[in-house]
């Protein structure tokens, strides 16, 4: 009985110093600039300012908003699983002249940033760009990104498979896994920075996209970091 009370309190302990570590960060606590990269402060991995997808991304310049961690809560122990990237074509970087003014704090706060960003019909080119801190099962990775709603079972079901397949048994440290939402409101998956498939799903992008954007965030630091370089590019 003790035993079990001192675990529940250490326990609870642990998830209240996370939450605090989390949300007393800003944005530029969570990521910084170096030249022509961005690190991610929690896993040390570094993202190029500018990046070309040379499939779903039509061959654009895409430059980066920001970075953040995923972390992994197991128990009283926290892992870094990957951090990952928000892309924009650099072209439409124009598109988000309502903020300028706004220090990536403001911005990490302001609603209608991330909304814009969700817009469907807008002919946005933009991108999540994951880079793991880890090896990760293939199936751990597939389970997460299929854990949205609205989206038809068969293209789901492509998805998950497509996935599969070009990831094999694991992505390992430093590999990668990109999520493009296209100016089509098309999803196209890359895996090790290989184009795999586009996915003619307006749900099944925006679904991704939510996972990260929407109010309820898989990880609030990445939301929070998605805010941090995008004043460099808009002021």
């Amino acid at each position: 009985m003790a035993r079990s009370c001192i675990f529940r309190l250490a326990l609870f302990c642990a998830i209240l110093l996370c939450l605090s570590d989390v949300y007393g960060k800003t944005s530029n606590d969570i990521c910084e600039v170096k030249g022509k990269e961005v690190v991610d402060k929690v896993t040390g991995l570094v993202f190029p300012m500018h990046r070309i997808l040379p499939h779903g991304g039509r061959g654009r310049e895409l430059s980066l908003l920001g970075v953040g961690p995923r972390r992994k809560n197991l128990f009283v122990v926290e892992v870094n699983v990957y951090a990952v990237g928000l892309y924009l074509e650099t072209s439409q970087l124009s598109r988000l002249k309502a903020f300028r003014g706004k220090s990536s704090e403001a911005l990490a706060k302001e609603a209608k940033y991330y909304a814009t960003l969700m817009k469907e019909g807008s002919g946005l080119n933009r991108a999540l760009y994951l880079t793991f801190a880890r090896t990760v099962p293939a199936g751990k990775i597939v389970e997460a990104l299929a854990a949205v709603d609205g989206v038809k079972k068969e293209v789901m079901a492509d998805f998950k498979k497509s996935l599969l397949t070009a990831i094999g048994s694991s992505l390992k440290e430093k590999e990668t896994l990109t999520l493009a939402w296209t100016p089509d409101d098309r999803l196209s998956l890359f895996v090790r920075d290989k184009p795999v498939k586009t996915f003619p799903s307006l749900e099944l992008a925006r679904g991704i996209f939510n996972l990260y954007l929407g109010e309820k965030p898989i990880s609030p630091e990445a939301k929070k970091g998605f805010a941090a370089v995008a004043p460099q590019h808009i002021n």
